[in-house]
């Protein structure tokens, strides 16, 4: 039974909520999900940091949003997420909690990250080489930095001078990357700036990892190989 190609439908407040022997062949296709007093679906995820557990309570709102069907999110101890769901308007579970639960897993397995948000892919690509937790971020935003200011200078290039003159100006602020990039999409429009982004950050990375090539171990090949296609 894969429930992930299955489609939440609206569900009418007529309708009876299921009984054990309903909910159990459908509880029997996921994986660490509970039902609790015969009406809720729950499950605890644990994430290695905030900034991960944010992403993944960020993942499922779109998911329930394109679904139509939205879960109870509480992000606690600051790095895990418990999903509980039900469906309102019978007051118990339907076949639309099981087939987001689904669909939720599936998200792990396949998680959706915006190329706007690069952050997180640098980080994950300095912990995948082995570098330590503690200089992770600080590299990582060093290196998103650098990705940023050469998007910004090929995209100076289609600027009016009276732009190219206020982004100089700007410049020497020396902004942070959140800062710059909000900057970048006032100058010009989302799809160019994911463009010269993309470009950039695949040279930069390259360069980098072309340093750290020989070092690298198959394991690490293949995993980094996953991360870049999530990206892609």
């Amino acid at each position: 039974m894969d429930l992930t190609q299955q489609k939440c439908v609206p569900c009418e407040g007529g309708t009876k909520p299921f009984i054990q022997a309903e909910y159990k062949q459908y509880l029997s296709a996921l994986s660490g999900w509970m039902v609790v007093a015969d009406k809720q679906l729950e499950k605890d995820f644990k994430f290695k940091d905030f900034a991960e557990a944010l992403a993944f309570v960020n993942q499922v709102g779109e998911i329930a949003e394109a679904e139509g069907h939205h879960p109870d999110i509480f992000l606690h101890n600051w790095k895990s997420v418990k999903i509980s769901l039900m469906t309102h308007a019978i007051g118990g579970l339907s076949i639309n909690d099981f087939i987001l639960a689904a669909k939720i897993d599936q998200s792990l397995i396949h998680p959706k990250v915006s190329s706007m948000d690069p952050l997180i892919m640098l980080e994950e690509m300095l912990a995948i080489v082995g570098h330590p937790e503690s200089e992770r971020k600080q590299l990582a935003e060093d290196m998103l930095l650098v990705i940023l200011r050469q998007a910004m200078n090929q995209l100076s290039t289609s600027l009016t001078p009276e732009s190219q003159k206020k982004l100089n100006h700007y410049l020497t602020k020396n902004p942070g990357p959140g800062e710059l990039l909000a900057y970048m999409k006032e100058l010009t429009d989302e799809a160019s700036v994911k463009k010269e982004m993309s470009l950039a950050g695949f040279m930069v990375m390259k360069t980098y990892l072309e340093k750290m090539q020989e070092s690298l171990t198959p394991i690490q090949r293949d995993k980094l190989l996953k991360l870049f296609t999530r990206f892609s």
